[in-house]
């Protein structure tokens, strides 16, 4: 896959005897492109919501030349017990530097600690692109900022987390602010807290992630979502999604965060969800 700066070949026998599919080159020069997660020898468990395991070479093959667009891939890397979720574009020109985040960091931000509501949101076909983001950035609070009315919100502190009703599902971190040189929403999904449980009496954690809808239109183009955190009731993503939206638009939009509990053998299980609305962060 020149296109998206990686070759996948499969059809390799591992240890345990059956087929599997490997990252076999990366093109370095589209290293921001690939979000700097995947390496030369990760293995490449599914491709855009397909097994890859079992398939032989010509099979792989036919799988990956058959994408378009946006491509979501699930990676396990040599010497690790946890996956890795990744979200590549095929066209370099969607993607941008990681460094422009240091633009926003001088806007207003919305930053805020959200309780999750029941819900189970329906699934998508994976369409994301997110990007990670080193930047520590200067991300100041915005007590104005007004929240959804179907979202209980506290004001974020980087030690101040809520103490857990009995029966809540848990919290989850978030900052939003608008560019507006670039006519970007750009959020930043920094951490969750007390998540519930996979398996309460065998005391299992859940492997969480987090989609983003931009609503209203629940469309593919307008997910996006976090890699997930393998056994935590308290994972930390750090991770920046965006979207190109006008100005204008602003009043009319939310963002649906949903959380998810990622099982790679049987279907995801959907944790909770929260809406905000966008009126908040609607440039002067």
């Amino acid at each position: 896959m020149v296109n998206l700066g990686i070759r996948v070949v499969g059809g390799k026998r591992m240890p345990n005897g059956e087929l599997g599919a490997f990252v076999s080159a990366v093109n370095q020069a589209k290293y921001n492109q690939i979000l700097g997660e995947v390496k030369e020898g990760d293995q490449v468990l599914e491709w855009n919501g397909v097994l890859l395991n079992g398939k032989t070479f010509e099979e792989v093959e036919r799988i990956v030349n058959s994408s378009s667009g946006e491509v979501e891939i699930i990676l396990k890397s040599e010497g690790e017990k946890s996956h890795r979720i990744s979200n590549l574009r095929r066209y370099s020109t969607a993607m941008r530097d990681s460094s422009r985040f240091a633009n926003v960091t001088a806007l207003p931000v919305s930053q805020k600690t959200l309780r999750i509501k029941d819900a189970s949101p329906d699934r998508a076909p994976p369409v994301p692109m997110h990007r990670r983001n080193g930047h520590n950035g200067t991300i100041g609070r915005n007590p104005s900022s007004r929240i959804y009315d179907n979202v209980d919100s506290l004001d974020y502190g980087n030690d101040a987390w809520p103490n857990k009703p009995q029966d809540s599902l848990g919290y989850l971190q978030v900052a939003i602010s608008y560019d507006r040189a670039s006519s970007r929403i750009v959020v930043r999904v920094v951490a969750a807290r007390g998540l519930k449980m996979r398996d309460q009496a065998r005391r299992l954690a859940p492997n969480p992630f987090v989609k983003i809808y931009l609503l209203p239109g629940r469309k593919v183009s307008n997910k996006r979502r976090t890699r997930f955190v393998p056994c935590s009731t308290d994972p930390e993503w750090n991770q920046i999604v965006e979207w190109q939206v006008s100005p204008v638009s602003l009043p009319s939009l939310y963002l649906e965060f949903s959380v998810w509990d990622y099982d790679r053998l049987t279907e995801n299980n959907a944790l909770g969800q929260v809406t905000v609305s966008l009126a908040a962060i609607m440039p002067c």
